[in-house]
């Protein structure tokens, strides 16, 4: 690597960050800008690293550090761009050093390449980045497993699925927020300090992108939208004592017919898991593969 230096990334980087971005990923990662900004430079305690060369920003990397509270010491290398001019010269490898290094300096000590709760931007590393792919296993990164995107269209929306009586479905709101989000906690332990903070964003939405189903004021499920990035559904969780009477289905079809007004096509399914359920309800079918892979930092 000649002649370049690393920097803390700032704000004012953002559009050449953006402007990378555009060069070097797919459309459907670099097109949403609005939330990739929020996401590079508003999320809490981000490491942001900057490769510079005559002044000139041609690499960037970034770190998230997991909040859950079993998993202190989990990381993700969240984002990582080169410009096409300047790979396979030893950039990305300077910029991820630096990330594992910050990392090593927060007490982390297990990394993964994308991911990372609640803020992420992608699940792993999609299989249709080869180079990438090979450049974390170059540096010591190991597959630990997979997981998948499934997509479908937005008309699935325009059918209701059918409720229990006395059910009714509305759209989250900041006057309910504080009784959602004590339910959260006390309906989902496990999963509540990553779905809390990922859901929290949709409230900022215009309309807010969070729908509720309850039955006298009773929380009974919820399902949200656009929270990290546009087009992306999840997460959704329905109450044990409600599986099974089509609120799950209901919820998801309100997502999707909000994403058919707002004028979008198809949408995306983030790290799908009950995908027979997805299949049938909506017609969702598997777009995208994330490959997950870690490294133990000495």
């Amino acid at each position: 690597m000649r002649d370049v230096d690393l920097r803390e990334a700032v704000p004012s980087d953002e559009n050449d960050v953006a402007s990378i971005a555009e060069r070097v990923l797919l459309p459907a990662d670099s097109s949403d800008r609005d939330n990739l900004r929020r996401f590079l430079w508003e999320t809490p305690d981000m490491i942001r690293v900057a490769a510079v060369q005559d002044q000139r920003l041609v690499g960037a990397a970034f770190g998230t550090t997991s909040r859950a509270p079993a998993s202190t010491d989990a990381g993700s290398v969240a984002f990582l761009v080169v410009h096409p001019d300047h790979q396979r010269r030893g950039v990305g490898g300077a910029l991820l050093t630096e990330v594992e290094r910050r990392f090593a300096a927060r007490r982390v000590n297990v990394v993964s390449a994308g991911g990372g709760l609640p803020r992420f931007w992608w699940a792993g590393v999609d299989e249709e980045y080869r180079a990438a792919l090979q450049f974390f296993r170059k540096s010591g990164y190991v597959e630990s497993d997979e997981t998948v995107n499934m997509t479908a269209p937005t008309g699935a929306g325009e059918t209701e699925s059918p409720l229990p009586a006395g059910v009714s479905i509305e759209r989250l709101d900041a006057g309910t927020w504080p009784s959602f989000h004590a339910w959260l906690r006390d309906e989902w332990t496990d999963e509540f300090w990553a779905w809390a903070d990922e859901v929290e964003p949709a409230l900022h939405r215009e309309p807010p992108s969070c729908f509720i189903a309850l039955r006298d004021g009773r929380f009974l499920g919820f399902a949200a939208y656009d929270t990290n990035r546009h087009g992306w559904f999840g997460p959704m969780g329905t109450s044990p004592e409600a599986r099974g009477t089509g609120i799950g289905a209901a919820l998801l079809r309100r997502c999707a017919k909000d994403l058919r007004e707002l004028g979008d096509q198809a949408f995306d399914i983030g790290s799908a898991g009950p995908r027979d359920f997805y299949r049938k309800t909506v017609g969702a079918e598997i777009s995208r593969r994330f490959l997950l892979l870690r490294k133990t930092l000495d």
